[in-house]
């Protein structure tokens, strides 16, 4: 199909929602088109020029990389508590303003054609749905001075482990709880026997990308996400 409509999205922002590439809209009749409000457009190079969809505001929003690293055979091993979150009750506003900040380059944020509550409301369901496995099968955190001060959630399949949110708080970056978080998604994943961990982010977000060549990640995949919008 070369339109995908999107039916989690539509429902969520109130708005037609598709996804397809430049490619796929060469069958597709400007009628078909402008049924949607919004189409995410995913590109494997970035579009030269503003030439395409000529009635419509098109945005290049984010350029996603995918980070990618063989899980280590070394032992695990770190001075901090690493806890893990099972049950809602264990839900706190700062887990919620962690995940906010680890949207803070997403395409959802920047593009100002959102709500801003959107975007908070979306990653507060993030949170939610990965405490009750709907999107994630572990939520790990640390605490400092009695607080959450960095979390991380990961989903398994059969063949790879895929890291979805990850923030450590502003104050407390720089003493190793990101790297220790990353660690203990290795270790979980080793002993299920699964070799792969891979995580996405933009690639504006240069301390996210240092963060993870720092973890031994390299970027495996590259995709130029733009947003076109129906005047």
């Amino acid at each position: 199909m070369p339109i995908e409509r999107l039916s989690w999205d539509s429902q969520f922002f109130g708005i037609e929602v598709g996804s397809t590439s430049r490619k796929q809209l060469l069958a597709v009749s400007d009628d078909e088109i402008n049924k949607y409000d919004l189409l995410y457009l995913m590109e494997e190079n970035p579009v030269e020029g503003d030439t395409f969809l000529l009635d419509r505001n098109n945005l290049l929003v984010d350029c996603k990389l995918i980070y990618s690293k063989r899980v280590s055979n070394l032992a695990f091993f770190t001075h901090y508590v690493i806890n893990e979150c099972k049950d809602y009750c264990m839900v706190s506003e700062q887990l919620y303003q962690l995940a906010y900040l680890s949207g803070e380059y997403s395409r959802y944020k920047l593009d100002t054609n959102f709500a801003l509550d959107k975007f908070e409301k979306m990653y507060r369901m993030w949170v939610d749905n990965s405490i009750s496995g709907e999107m994630a099968d572990y939520l790990y955190y640390i605490e400092d001075r009695g607080r959450i001060c960095a979390f991380v959630t990961l989903k398994i399949t059969s063949e790879k482990g895929v890291i979805g949110l990850i923030a450590t708080d502003e104050y407390a970056r720089g003493k190793g709880f990101g790297k220790a978080l990353v660690l203990k998604c290795e270790q979980t994943l080793r002993l299920k026997r699964i070799r792969l961990l891979e995580v996405a982010t933009q690639i504006n977000n240069h301390i996210a990308c240092k963060f993870y060549e720092k973890c031994g990640m390299s970027v495996v995949e590259r995709t130029f996400i733009y947003h076109s919008w129906k005047y």
